[in-house]
């Protein structure tokens, strides 16, 4: 599994990344919306998304929004403390809400990814 990680807070992006990457994921890390758009233009080939919600060049939400006309996007996760997310016309998306254990953040991958798998 390939994950893009868009996490502005440096500690809390490696601690995501190093997990991700003992449960075998090849994971790519960035710290903005403008990254993230930039390293999905780049490379089609992630399976999953994982960002925050506030980034300081947008909402993470919004983060695919470039690609919505893309036979093959890549899953959406989106973490945040607020209880509420707005959802975007169209948008679809996983919600972790902060704090959130290891274990959470593995059932909402494995929940995607299989969404994923079983509509393609």
């Amino acid at each position: 599994m390939r994950v893009l990680v868009v996490e502005d807070e440096e500690v809390f992006r490696r601690l995501l990344e190093r997990h991700l990457t003992r449960r075998g994921a090849v994971v790519v890390t960035v710290g903005t919306m403008r990254r993230a758009r930039e390293r999905l233009a780049e490379d089609e080939d992630f399976d999953a998304v994982l960002t925050d919600l506030n980034l300081p060049d947008g909402k993470g939400v919004d983060v695919l929004q470039p690609f919505a006309a893309d036979r093959r996007r890549p899953a959406l996760i989106v973490m945040t403390g607020a209880d509420r997310v707005a959802h975007p016309e169209g948008a679809t998306f996983e919600t972790l809400l902060k704090p959130f254990t290891m274990v959470a953040l593995d059932e909402a991958l494995a929940r995607v990814t299989r969404h994923a798998n079983s509509a393609a």
